[in-house]
């Protein structure tokens, strides 16, 4: 048997070494060559989304698999993704996907697409029919953009805030956002927008009774109807046949009509078109419109078009059928509000059966074992010594300010008698600066937390000092505080005391889980424990 050369061993395995190594070098450049390629392809759907080719940014997002994506690139996935479904029109059933790609671009400096994200949220909370989140993220949205710079985010953020003030009755600041969105729309020179903001802003001028403030609105409108989305031109084809309707000029009304259920035939196009007709004095036209009208699925809008309807059947001299349409609307009515009462009365039943809980955990916490009894009377102890200790803050600042005004007093008598030069002066001066120092560094303390709140920072890691003089130096910003909001309750808890100093800030509920890291349930639970501890009824 022949004998292996040692250093052909030594060569044989520096070559394996170096196969295996760039063997891994090569995996390592593909993966990141592959993950590149998935953040262009993302880039790529995001300028499909601003060409609004909607389907075909759909279907590319379909094809894209999750697994390889970095952190960033699922961030942007989820981001796309929720842009898409809602500009497909598509409802929203929860905002977990928004949340994850929000939490991503809160913990890193990507501003642009932070700031996109924000306004992203705020359109899933609209579409979950939560106003006070919607508005709060859109705010959030419409700041990033400010400091960015980015006029089409502003823009977008302020058609939202002025849609969102409209449906909250905020006619005079509704009415603001829409003429900065319009001023916006005209500085970017974008069609599309310049027309939907004209309209808005006539829909909210109409819905305040301003009527020519909305016509000259409405006036403008009409020639940017082409550059609207073809889903959208019926809308805006159907607000300027009522601006034509309401000037008497009905043909211009009746063409508009036309042109809109050529795109899309809804009920509440042939209610106009009804209205118009009968106008004209075309009644056999007009009745062919009410019946279409008639096929309306949306109830309040049917019972609208309903009413219309039996006026024009007696003005027509049809008293019988308004006779049965007048019942058929009754029916409806009363249809509408026992689906009201009930869902009233679901709502009770389940803040019963919130409340009954609680008082099955009561009942369960009384009744419990030896062991429990001994824990809760050792609670009650603990809680007892807390309530004792927890005012330390406000106690201290109160003595101190009391004594000071003392040794005031008594400077004061040591310079009216002539005897300012001894050394009783002089150490009641220096006490007075000890005290004033000491004051001092309380208020400090509760101004950065007081800092805090007021940004909206989450207090989570809070101890019990920072809540304290968190308190303590906003009973001293605003006095009435503690008269008029604190004295209404009987034992509260420091938590509960800063929950009512959030609200007393104006602080939204949304803002308030945030900051105290409350859920929906926690914050229901320390809203009814309050009402108990001031002695409202249950």
């Amino acid at each position: 048997m022949e004998k292996t050369c040692y250093f052909c061993n030594i060569k044989y395995l520096r070559d394996m070494y170096k196969s295996i190594i760039c063997f891994l070098f090569s995996l390592l450049f593909l993966n990141s060559c592959r993950q590149g390629e998935n953040y262009r392809r993302l880039v790529d759907i995001d300028s499909l989304l601003k060409k609004e080719k909607l389907s075909v940014a759909h279907d590319a997002l379909q094809r894209m698999s999750q697994n390889d994506f970095t952190d960033e690139e699922l961030a942007y996935y989820q981001l796309l993704t929720v842009q898409c479904q809602y500009l497909r029109r598509i409802p929203f059933t929860t905002d977990s996907l928004i949340n994850q790609s929000l939490n991503y671009y809160n913990r890193h400096s990507q501003k642009e697409k932070r700031a996109r994200a924000y306004y992203c949220k705020s359109l899933v909370m609209l579409s979950l029919d939560s106003l006070e989140a919607s508005i709060y993220n859109i705010k959030e949205a419409e700041t990033l953009a400010e400091k960015m710079k980015d006029l089409d985010l502003l823009r977008e953020s302020n058609i939202i805030l002025s849609y969102l003030n409209s449906r909250t009755g905020n006619s005079a600041l509704a009415i603001s956002y829409g003429k900065k969105a319009l001023d916006l729309a005209y500085k970017t020179g974008n069609k599309r927008r310049i027309g939907y903001c004209l309209d808005n802003l006539s829909t909210t001028f109409d819905a305040i009774g301003q009527t020519d403030s909305s016509n000259y609105y409405d006036r403008q409108m009409i020639t940017y109807i082409p550059y609207q989305a073809k889903e959208d031109q019926p809308f805006f084809h159907n607000n300027a046949a009522l601006y034509y309707k309401g000037i008497g000029h009905l043909d211009s009304a009746i063409r508009h009509l036309n042109s809109s259920l050529e795109l899309a035939p809804m009920p509440h196009t042939y209610f106009v078109l009804a209205e118009v007709y009968a106008l004209e004095g075309k009644q056999v036209e007009a009745d062919s419109c009410w019946q279409e009208a008639l096929k309306e699925t949306d109830k309040d809008l049917y019972v609208q078009i309903l009413k219309k309807y039996i006026t024009w059947l007696h003005q027509q001299g049809r008293h019988h059928d308004a006779t049965q349409m007048t019942q058929k609307l009754f029916t409806l009515r009363e249809s509408l509000q026992g689906q009201q009462k009930a869902e009233r009365l679901y709502r009770i039943q389940s803040e019963y059966e919130h409340v009954q809980v609680e008082e099955h955990g009561k009942k369960i916490f009384i009744y419990g074992t030896a062991l429990i009894f001994i824990l809760a009377a050792s609670v009650v102890f603990i809680w007892c010594y807390y309530r004792k200790r927890r005012s330390i803050a406000r106690n201290l600042l109160s003595e101190n300010q009391a004594q000071i005004e003392k040794y005031e007093g008594m400077l004061s008598e040591l310079e009216k008698s002539g005897r300012k030069h001894q050394q009783n002066y002089e150490a009641l001066i220096r006490k007075i600066e000890k005290l004033q120092k000491e004051n001092k560094k309380i208020l400090h303390r509760g101004k950065n937390c007081y800092d805090a709140v007021v940004a909206g920072n989450n207090i989570l890691k809070w101890n019990k000092e920072d809540s304290e003089n968190c308190i303590a130096f906003y009973e001293i910003v605003n006095p009435k505080f503690k008269e008029e909001v604190l004295s209404k309750y009987k034992a509260l808890t420091i938590s509960q005391e800063l929950f009512l100093m959030l609200v007393d800030m104006g602080k939204s509920e949304e803002q308030i889980k945030q900051i105290m890291n409350l859920s929906e349930g926690a914050l229901r639970t320390m809203r009814y424990r309050i009402r108990r501890k001031g002695g409202e009824d249950e």
